[in-house]
């Protein structure tokens, strides 16, 4: 549908169904839609800019602007239930907890914002919102690095006996420079028998 230019429209109709026959809420249902598609954004509209470290409406209350993996903000989460729907912050938090382990990014943001989609997308650094970093799977390169050091490690303890094997062929060479010298020393004492047969003449 999307290479077709059709922007397709998954709703749990949660305002009329009744619950037995309900799948989910949406925030759910759009968090298994993200992973399936394997997705990089997954983003999750309410009617305030994200998660407060207080009540939203307390002047002494900051948005969070980044939730790293693993981060617990389950004290800052009350289960209230929206007004025109099954979900609620409750709902999106846990969403957003599940699909950043699953590597995508999370972001909560205010759906009652003029062009909110647009902002997220051009200027999101002035743009209030809650993002959930992915969580950052491990590089398998690295992994796959260690296997050959091992394998050269063993390949030079295979060549050191080799260099050891070496060492008899030069100590079995000492012999003959042994019988190197024997048979010059005869030499020398052929040399020497000589003079005598030359006074006799």
């Amino acid at each position: 549908m999307l290479e077709n230019d059709v922007l397709p429209i998954v709703n749990e109709n949660d305002t009329v169904s009744v619950t037995e026959l309900m799948f989910t809420d949406n925030d759910e249902l759009s968090g298994l839609i993200a992973q399936m598609m394997q997705a990089s954004t997954l983003i999750l509209l309410s009617n305030i800019d994200g998660i407060f470290d207080g009540h939203p409406d307390h002047p002494a209350s900051h948005l969070i602007p980044q939730v790293e993996p693993g981060r617990n903000l389950s004290q800052y989460i009350k289960e209230e239930k929206s007004a025109f729907g099954r979900g609620g912050m409750h709902s999106k938090y846990t969403t957003a907890q599940k699909v950043q382990q699953a590597g995508i990014r999370v972001i909560i943001a205010n759906g009652e914002r003029d062009n909110i989609l647009v902002d997220l997308l051009l200027q999101p650094e002035t743009t209030p919102h809650t993002e959930f970093l992915p969580l950052q799977a491990e590089s398998p390169s690295l992994q796959a690095e260690s296997p050959s050091l091992q394998v050269e490690s063993s390949s030079l303890q295979a060549e050191s006996p080799s260099l050891q094997a070496e060492s008899p062929s030069l100590q079995v060479e000492s012999p003959s420079l042994q019988v190197e010298s024997l048979s010059l020393q005869a030499e020398s004492l052929s040399l020497g028998t000589e003079p005598p047969s030359l006074k006799g003449d």
